[in-house]
């Protein structure tokens, strides 16, 4: 599906392991982020949204398996 800024939506299928270091991965680029002028500044809100989003998952998938 196309969405308002002229890009496409994708969904994948993934284990709560994928999420996990996926999330891992994104806290760790936060983490290092090199920063502006060197990255945009809508890279690290861009990860800051991706972290959010897989933190979300995290805790939707411990709070139904409990």
């Amino acid at each position: 599906m196309n969405n308002e800024e002229g890009g496409y939506d994708y969904t994948f299928d993934m284990r709560i392991e994928d999420i996990r270091l996926l999330h891992q991965c994104i806290e760790y680029r936060i983490k290092y982020w090199e920063g502006s002028p060197a990255r945009p500044p809508e890279e690290q809100e861009h990860l800051w949204r991706l972290r959010d989003g897989l933190a979300a998952a995290l805790l939707d998938y411990t709070f139904h398996n409990m």
